[in-house]
């Protein structure tokens, strides 16, 4: 699975956080995106079907599921995960060797 997409029975569609999906997931739940608790399922699963709406919507993909139950059907645990992990894994930065800074002789 690549990044900003989920695979979901096997096959994958365009998945990322957009603007648009923040607004959909608004408008669907009353709720701001970053009120989602990681255990509330429903919130999580609505969130990635607004995910999904916005990408597919941007990328000319035709939607494959009618609403949030249609896609949850279709999902397993494990294509939840995979999503997950895919792109809310911290990335980690290399630290820069601190290199000493040179005085210049005047």
């Amino acid at each position: 699975m690549g990044k900003y997409s989920i695979a979901i029975n096997n096959t994958e569609y365009p998945c990322r956080l957009t603007m648009g999906a923040m607004l959909e997931f608004k408008r669907r739940t009353g709720l701001e995106v970053t009120e989602i608790q990681g255990t509330e399922i429903s919130l999580v699963i609505t969130s990635i079907y607004c995910c999904l709406i916005s990408s597919c919507r941007a990328d000319g993909v035709e939607l494959p599921f009618k609403d949030e139950m249609d896609m949850a059907d279709h999902m397993s645990p494990e294509d939840l995960a995979g999503w997950q992990n895919e792109n809310f894994q911290p990335e980690v930065v290399p630290l820069e060797s601190e290199k000493p800074l040179s005085k210049k002789k005047g």
